[in-house]
């Protein structure tokens, strides 16, 4: 489990505030509730107004072995799979979730997306996929979702005959 992050579109919400010494600086995810490392408050960030997939095979292999460390050589040929909870900690009033159909994405819609980069960091970032448009996709989402209920999704599984690659966004409720 790691990567609570907080989605908010109130202007009112305050960023994150580092924890006392600060984060971990080794870029692949400080916040993971793994291993003996101090949980920071949940990240709070704007709402993502883009469609996207959150990680890469590449980048999934490279966080579950900063997870795992002394074990890491151990799994690292076998299968790994990134799954996404939802789940609003208030009734959901604007911006809701929309994911969209994985059946309906394909390769082609897929844009390598660098996460988190600054011009100072080293040269082995996170990946990710934006999704460009298209007529073939199937949306869903959310409406007035409420605390007790949670959306689960699968982002990247190395097995690629499975179903994957769900891309999702914040959307402006049209109801």
């Amino acid at each position: 489990v790691f990567g609570d992050v907080l989605r908010s579109d109130d202007s009112a919400k305050k960023p994150l505030v580092a924890p006392e010494g600060g984060f971990d600086n080794d870029r692949v995810f400080a916040d993971s509730a793994r291993g003996n490392r101090r949980v920071p408050p949940a990240q709070i960030h704007e709402t993502a107004n883009n469609p996207h997939i959150d990680f890469n095979e590449k980048t999934v292999r490279r966080l579950a072995a900063g997870m795992l460390g002394s074990e890491a050589a151990k799994y690292a040929s076998k299968r790994v799979a990134l799954i996404n909870l939802w789940r609003g900690i208030e009734t959901v009033e604007r911006k809701p979730l929309a994911v969209c159909d994985a059946r309906t994405v394909t390769e082609e819609h897929l844009v390598l997306g660098l996460i988190g980069t600054r011009p100072e960091d080293p040269g082995d970032f996170l990946e990710g996929f934006n999704v460009a448009y298209s007529p073939k996709h199937r949306w869903y989402y959310y409406p007035r979702m409420k605390p007790e209920e949670v959306l689960v999704f699968k982002l990247c599984d190395s097995d690629g005959a499975r179903p994957q690659l769900t891309a999702h966004t914040a959307i402006d409720d049209p109801s």
